[in-house]
């Protein structure tokens, strides 16, 4: 346990373009604390050296896209960055050993687990196809088989997948659970180590893609892994874009190796409108929204709050994450 900080030393800088959602609450809690806020991308060196921050909190958001967020790196009084969400790529490379980065993961995972649920049931009850039916004042009935009984290959354990997971088995489906490490967890049947992924694509009715974008999980899903999935699939990445090839789940969605797939997330944001995926068969996409409940800002404010609580106390941070791990 580090020694306690002095509150009137501390100085935390939020890069936000809507601060104001939040900041009252936050100086009403930590009277002491310095807040200064920066809303523009150009702003942010003069922004850094102004408060010199010992802490940042960043949220990436419309005004503030990921990139732009790197610079707080650059300053070197920065000694933690309170990631507002679970990813954390867009602060890669981290190139700095005396830095530490917390995520915000878990704080949504209950939300986030209710659209992936929501994507499985829509898919593969083919709720998608009834709305191209309804445009077109189509009255045609398509069978379906029910999930349970089925099986779900879930990438990646952390909150989000293990909430997906025990939804699954709920609806009496058969959970494989894919990580580096094989210890049991009770929301999933089998456990499978990463380096099983191929053999387990080919055991798979359903997939969904829950780790972060690391070196290691770039393009996890590719032509390869395509082809090793069992045909008919449905793919459900709420992850990261770049997890997923897309130029590979095209293929398999066009030859029918996957039956049907939701993206929320996309290599190039907002996905661009001459994209061949806005035309791709049976593939419904959303505006990375999937945990997009109605509070999650202040739900991540929160989060923050609790952890600048526990470093001003010299306590364990929440959710210090490693740079280069990957599931």
């Amino acid at each position: 346990m580090a020694a306690a900080r002095d509150p009137r030393e501390c100085r935390v800088l939020l890069l936000h373009d809507r601060p104001q959602l939040y900041l009252d609450a936050l100086r009403a809690r930590f009277p002491a604390v310095r807040f200064s806020t920066c809303t523009e991308p150009q702003a942010i060196p003069e922004a850094l050296a102004a408060a010199r921050p010992q802490v940042v909190f960043s949220c990436k958001c419309a005004g503030l896209p990921g990139p732009v967020h790197r610079a707080a790196l650059e300053w070197l009084d920065v000694e933690w960055i309170q990631v507002a969400g679970t990813g954390f790529d867009h602060l890669q490379p981290v190139d700095r050993g005396d830095v530490v980065i917390t995520s915000a993961a878990g704080v949504l995972a209950p939300f986030m687990a209710e659209t992936v649920l929501g994507a499985m049931l829509m898919l593969n009850t083919g709720f998608h196809t009834y709305l191209a039916q309804q445009r077109e004042r189509v009255w045609r009935m398509q069978p379906w088989t029910a999930l349970a009984g089925k099986t779900v290959l879930v990438i990646g354990l952390g909150t989000i997948g293990r909430h997906v997971a025990a939804h699954a088995r709920h609806l009496g489906m058969h959970v494989l659970g894919l990580r580096a490490g094989t210890t049991p967890l009770r929301e999933v049947h089998e456990m499978v180590r990463s380096d099983r992924l191929h053999g387990a694509l080919a055991r798979a009715d359903v997939v969904c893609v829950h780790v972060p974008l690391v070196p290691s999980t770039h393009k996890l899903l590719d032509a390869q892994a395509f082809a090793h999935l069992k045909p008919g699939a449905i793919i459900v990445n709420t992850a990261r874009g770049g997890v997923l090839d897309e130029q590979a789940l095209l293929a398999a969605l066009a030859d029918g190796r996957v039956a049907a797939a939701h993206l929320d997330v996309f290599e190039t944001e907002p996905l661009p409108a001459d994209s061949p995926l806005w035309d791709a068969p049976n593939l419904v996409i959303t505006p990375h929204m999937a945990d997009a409940v109605s509070d999650w800002e202040t739900r991540f404010a929160q989060f923050f709050a609790d952890n600048l609580q526990r470093w001003l106390a010299g306590e364990t941070l929440l959710n210090e994450v490693d740079p280069a791990r990957g599931y």
